[in-house]
């Protein structure tokens, strides 16, 4: 009986010290996400903070800490922090694989900032590992960004839309990338010209553009950007107006004058040129320089210019200065001068005696054949003739019977330059 006695208190003081022995639990490290919060919108640059501990019970400090990124490629974002890293795709014991890891240094707080600018639109849940120095490890609950990056801005600054275009012409535009994040500009197109080149990150862009040999109509321009997340934009159109050039034509190929007299020389136009300046012009060599000589007044397109006696001299007309017409001019047409000629000789002479004078024209004559020509009333006989050159052309003329003499020089011209001209016929009386 004694011994049964002694075998339960045995049994019992046994039981009651395997229950008193202590239960080993050591727990694993902690870790949270403070920042952002879930489902917040991120543009450009987003700052993360990250809360973790080791189990307070033990003497475990923290070694590593890791981060993945569902739905993207971690080699194709950027991560900066204070810490080193110290690989990719870092085992993280049972809580899983970190994309991109980090020496955790014992530190209890964490701030990371991630740039999302060439992320595309869409939702990535982010998850943090941490590991501690027995090995253990645990991830925070997952926190969901959503990524609205905004791509580049561009906009034609000048000309305004509807500006009349004429020769070469300024386009100025101004553009920048999305503010939040770090791209850069890198191409900046055009569509008119069909044209792109290398944006060099500039926030302003000037083009010259030669409208001069573009048809009369609307051209709408439009420029685009790509920064160098690959995102586009197009400015609003500007559209830019190439008006008509009128139409300028002279009343003949050729204009035959007296020698200071006045000439008249007809526009014929489609347009009205009240809004520019009709100029009539004159040069030597249509090759060369032009000279305003006169200037187009009143309600009929007509000009009336004086004096215009150098041989062989060119005119035109030129329209300029209009604000929604081109710049235009006619054909240049050849001014020719006929000149006039003033005789002096006597007018009575005796048979067989030598009769002198001379005529004179008003304009200087250069090296054109002149005849002297006489008549007795029926018809006439040319006396002789010559190439003479300058303003004075000298009679000799020796009288060979009685009788009325008529007398003229005449030429038929250069041509052009010189009109055909004759002078006046002097009747002569011979005894």
């Amino acid at each position: 009986m004694m011994r049964r006695a002694i075998s339960t208190v045995l049994a019992t003081l046994l039981v009651a010290g395997l229950a008193s022995t202590p239960a080993y639990a050591d727990a694993g490290p902690t870790i949270s996400i403070t920042s952002p919060s879930n489902g917040s919108v991120a543009k450009g640059k987003v700052t993360i903070s990250v809360a973790a501990a080791p189990d307070s019970s033990g003497s475990a400090v923290l070694t590593y800490i890791g981060m993945s990124i569902a739905g993207l490629n971690y080699d194709g974002y950027q991560v900066s922090s204070n810490y080193s890293p110290v690989g990719y795709n870092q085992a993280m014991g049972t809580a899983g694989n970190a994309q991109k890891a980090w020496n955790a240094q014992d530190n209890r707080s964490y701030t990371f900032t991630m740039d999302t600018t060439s992320w595309a639109t869409g939702s990535y849940p982010i998850t943090f590992y941490i590991v501690d120095s027995n090995g253990r490890a645990a991830a925070s609950t997952p926190v969901s960004i959503t990524t609205a990056n905004g791509g580049p801005t561009i906009s034609i600054t000048s000309p305004s839309n509807g500006s009349v275009a004429k020769g070469k012409v300024t386009i100025s535009v101004a553009a920048a990338p999305d503010s939040s994040g770090s791209a850069v500009l890198t191409y900046i197109g055009m569509s008119i010209a069909q044209k792109a080149w290398n944006a060099q990150d500039n926030r302003s862009y000037t083009f010259t553009m030669d409208t001069t040999s573009w048809a009369t109509g609307s051209y709408p321009i439009t420029f685009y950007i790509v920064d160098s997340n690959g995102r586009a934009a197009a400015s609003t159109p500007v559209t830019l107006t190439i008006p008509v050039a009128p139409t300028l034509v002279l009343n003949a190929t050729q204009i035959s004058v007296g020698a200071n007299s006045t000439f008249t020389v007809k526009y014929s136009g489609t347009n009205s040129l009240s809004d520019g300046t009709l100029v009539l012009q004159q040069s030597s060599d249509p090759q060369g320089t032009w000279n305003t000589v006169a200037t187009f007044t009143g309600a009929a397109p007509l000009f009336k210019a004086s004096a215009l006696v150098n041989l062989g001299d060119y005119v035109r007309a030129v329209f300029s200065g209009a604000t929604n017409l081109l710049d235009s001019e006619s054909a240049a047409i050849q001014i020719v001068v006929t000149p006039k000629l003033t005789c002096k000789i006597a007018t009575t002479a005796k048979v067989g005696t030598k009769l002198r004078g001379s005529c004179t024209s008003n304009v200087n004559l250069p090296s054109v054949y002149v005849e002297l020509q006489t008549s007795t009333g029926s018809s006439w006989t040319v006396l002789g003739g010559g190439n003479v050159s300058g303003k004075t052309i000298p009679i000799n003329v020796t009288p060979k019977k009685k009788g009325f003499l008529y007398i003229s020089m005449t030429s038929s011209g250069l041509d052009g330059k010189l009109g055909q001209f004759a002078s006046t016929p002097i009747k002569i009386k011979v005894t």
